[in-house]
């Protein structure tokens, strides 16, 4: 009886020696994290990047940056604290963001730009066999960059249903595609614009499109009806 009191005497001591050394070692840090919302924007609106994970009270997170393109992180004069741990970003273009606390550095975090494009311009109504131009804006500017007019024309489908019945359905169907080169409007914005000659009747949506390496994709639409 007595050894087994001793026995246990003895795992009790271990056990709070354990205990002790458990909390004397070195106590697990927070992982430094940087986020985005909303990590998909369209120009030229912003996204709030909220740091956290800071290991000390007070402390000041860098903000570093890096654009679609760039291979290096640059400092960006913004900085987030354990009191105000959120800030606001409003990028050009795609662009990746990191948090530095004291050498720490968390993993980046990308905000998707897309680029402003206005509703192309054309007439709500074209004779057939007239040309139009079909313009439009898009912001910011880009050097050496495309927009995609895609035309689609409505197409009408008679379906047998039972006897003697037939159900009609629309549908859109691709008419034509055209890249199109963008033009220096001025300072902040690019224009592009194309000729159409419609050759059938019909009514026809125009979607102009972008997206590259730099902006997710971004899109506008018009409609317009081709007469006699």
């Amino acid at each position: 009886m007595r050894r087994r009191m001793l026995l246990a005497g003895t795992l009790a001591v271990v056990l709070v020696l354990g205990l002790t050394a458990a909390a004397l070692a070195d106590p697990v840090l927070p992982t430094l994290t940087i986020s985005a919302s909303p990590t998909a924007v369209t120009y030229p609106h912003g996204s709030a990047l909220t740091v956290a994970g800071f290991d000390a009270d007070p402390a000041t997170a860098t903000i570093l940056a890096m654009p679609a393109g760039a291979s290096v992180w640059t400092t960006t004069t913004l900085t987030a604290t354990t009191a105000t741990p959120t800030v606001t970003v409003n990028p050009k273009l795609t662009t990746a963001y990191m948090a530095v606390v004291d050498g720490v550095s968390s993993d980046p975090v990308t905000v998707t730009v897309a680029t402003r494009l206005v509703k192309p311009q054309v007439a709500g109504s074209i004779r057939l066999g007239r040309t139009v131009t079909i313009k439009s804006v898009m912001q910011p500017r880009e050097m050496s960059a495309t927009v995609t007019l895609t035309i689609f024309k409505q197409v009408t489908t008679l379906t047998r249903v039972g006897r003697g019945r037939l159900k009609k359905s629309t549908s859109w169907v691709q008419y034509a595609a055209v890249t199109v080169p963008l033009t220096v409007a001025n300072s902040s914005t690019d224009r592009w614009s194309m000729r159409w000659q419609p050759t059938e009747l019909g009514y026809y949506r125009i979607v102009v499109s972008h997206q590259d390496d730099a902006y997710g994709l971004s899109s506008a639409i018009a409609y317009t009806r081709v007469r006699r």
